[in-house]
């Protein structure tokens, strides 16, 4: 392994380390006789512009390299480099001294996975480097400076410690950066999205563009319609950066990718158009019949644009997927899953086509669309393995506070601690639809509560999401009272614009219906999709006894009903107390004939499942 000193600067291997992802080594000066003059031994330190070539100690038993006077020769101290390097396998990864994490990095040959653990930094699969040079050939990089990518190592015959004897011309176009101006506009408003582009090599490219474009469909295509600017990559100059910008309009409110296209290259970044649009969990399959592999999440996004899954996080409420909580896209002939690469298909959810959260140990047995997104977590199962009683959360880029919440399955506990989000009891979501059944979230636009889950068919619906019916629900959300007023808070619940009547009423026979004699106050109310609005209304109840105050919304064409009525125990200043009148503790059928009487003078009415 050959070693060039770009730097002014001399620079101390003493210390350092290398790995193939199989073995670590350390690296250190030659020690002893070596069967070449001319070369420095017993050192680790590279001259500015020098070379040093790491050698096996084997190497002296058949020495057959030319190598150029003042190269530095370096070892593992052993027989071999690392556990043996593998032409088309091993990539190599150089650490500085002080630790094997990311942050050590010096160099790195055949782009290896960036790991924590040095045993995981094996070839990432995303690119044709490392690759086999033949018998007796090396791989080289051209130019000394450029950097570890597919286009830069070519195959040669050996040169150890001197640049290659015939330098071929390459070009390289490489996006050193993405910026826009805004990552939340306000649609309609101005937006500048712009991009650094540097061209490496020895060459100008002899054709293609440098294209900006919005990829609304994230399909890493520019149509013609998606173009911002386009920029002739013949212009660019070897060893220079260009700054290329365009203004643009922002879109109407969603989320798009913002792409750059150079020759052999792409970038992106995404962006929100007025707070985005937020994806939300459809599906769940938490109780399959293979609990190993079969285990899903469905999530939708209605658009526009696309949405940016990946990097996403989400939780059981139990275990959260803390330093591997992103999510990292896959992609599947809808049979199988192939491969597993990070935003391979660009990690998005396209608009009204849901995307799947599956089991990393998927095996291929689910009914899913050919072309469903896939997704999978950074662990090796979906939370701590979902169960029927388990609320899904699933959160942004940001982080696993309330502020970054997106959706929820299940009404969780919410909590700025997402292992604190677990199931709140009050209602009975989540439930458990049967073996092989998942929950399924009826209206998808619609909110998740108890009425709008239903268990699906026999292995769930993966991939599949219904058209959203046109419906209207208004809905009580909680009433409140005090001895001189009662409070009502209702919202629209619908996807519609909705008007109804508001009725507060003395519910004196414990029907929770508003009967003659019993009615407040009424009144009309109009509310959009999703708004709420609080009303006070004075009541003078009695000032002794115990009574049910209670508020009920009706519209016409409401889908729902069960959210109609929400009512209140009030107990006044001199509430009349429920009293036991009889006990039987000693029957002829001491099993079943006990019994406590208890009697309520009045007035109003007293719920004993508020007693204990």
């Amino acid at each position: 392994m050959e070693l060039h000193n770009c730097s002014t600067d001399t620079i101390d291997l003493s210390g350092c380390t290398i790995t193939d992802g199989d073995a670590l080594d350390a690296v250190s000066g030659w020690s002893g006789s070596f069967p070449h003059s001319g070369v420095v031994l017993e050192s680790t330190h590279i001259p500015p512009g020098g070379f040093a070539v790491l050698l096996e100690e084997g190497y002296v038993n058949d020495p057959w390299l030319e190598f150029s006077p003042g190269t530095v020769i370096l070892t593992t101290g052993d027989n071999a480099i690392c556990n043996g390097l593998a032409a088309s396998s091993d990539p190599l990864t150089l650490f500085l001294s002080g630790g094997t994490g990311p942050e050590n990095v010096a160099s790195t040959f055949g782009t290896p996975v960036d790991a924590e653990n040095w045993e995981d930094r094996d070839d990432d699969g995303l690119d044709s480097i490392p690759f086999d040079p033949g018998e007796g050939n090396t791989l080289f990089r051209y130019p000394l400076e450029a950097p570890d990518c597919q286009g830069f190592w070519f195959q040669g015959a050996p040169t150890p410690g001197a640049p290659p004897d015939q330098p071929p011309d390459t070009f390289m176009v490489f996006i050193d950066s993405l910026f826009i101006s805004s990552t939340d506009p306000i649609p309609g408003t101005g937006v500048t999205f712009g991009a650094v582009v540097s061209c490496w090599g020895t060459v100008s490219p002899d054709s293609g563009e440098v294209i900006l474009y919005l990829d609304c469909n994230a399909d890493s295509a520019a149509q013609a319609d998606e173009v911002l600017l386009a920029f002739p990559a013949q212009e660019l100059q070897p060893g220079s950066s260009d700054t290329l910008q365009v203004f643009f309009t922002a879109p109407e409110q969603g989320w798009y990718p913002a792409a750059c296209m150079a020759p052999g290259v792409q970038g992106r970044l995404h962006f929100s158009t007025g707070g985005g649009v937020s994806p939300v969990i459809t599906e769940v399959m938490a109780n399959p019949l293979n609990e190993d592999t079969e285990e899903f999440i469905e999530v939708l996004y209605s658009g526009p644009g696309a949405f940016p899954l990946a990097g996403c996080s989400f939780t059981d409420g139990v275990q959260q997927f803390s330093e591997d909580a992103d999510l990292r896209c896959a992609f599947t002939d809808g049979d199988a899953v192939d491969q597993i690469l990070p935003f391979q298909n660009g990690g998005y959810l396209l608009q009204n086509a849901p995307g799947l959260i599956i089991d990393p140990e998927y095996q291929g047995t689910l009914a899913i669309p050919a072309g469903t997104p896939l997704f999978i977590p950074g662990n090796t199962t979906l939370g701590n393995g979902l169960t029927t009683d388990d609320p899904v959360l699933l959160y942004g880029h940001g982080g696993t506070s309330l502020e970054h919440l997106l959706s929820t399955a299940g009404t969780p506990i919410l909590n700025d601690d997402p292992l604190l989000c677990d199931d709140d009891g009050l209602d009975g979501i989540p439930f458990d639809p049967g073996n092989g059944h998942s929950i399924k979230r009826i209206i998808p636009g619609g909110p998740d509560a108890e009425y709008n889950w239903q268990a699906s068919p026999p292995g769930g619906t993966p991939g599949t999401v219904e058209e959203t019916p046109g419906w209207s629900d208004l809905a009580t959300d909680t009433v409140f009272c005090t001895p001189g007023s009662i409070t009502g808070s209702f919202s629209n619940c619908g996807l519609f614009q909705a008007q109804g009547e508001v009725t507060f009423f003395s519910d004196l026979n414990g029907n929770l219906d508003p009967d003659a004699g019993e009615v407040l106050h009424q009144q009309s109310v109009i509310l959009s999709p999703g708004e709420s609005q609080s009303l006070e209304i004075p009541s003078a109840l009695p000032d002794s006894g115990i009574f049910i105050a209670a508020a009920t919304v009706s519209c016409p064409d409401d889908t729902i009903g069960s959210n109609d009525t929400r009512w209140v125990q009030f107990l006044p200043e001199n509430p009349a107390w429920p009293v036991i009148t009889e006990v039987l503790c000693n029957p002829a059928n001491e099993d079943c004939d006990e019994f406590v009487e208890v009697f309520f003078p009045g007035p109003g009415q007293a719920d004993l499942t508020r007693f204990t």
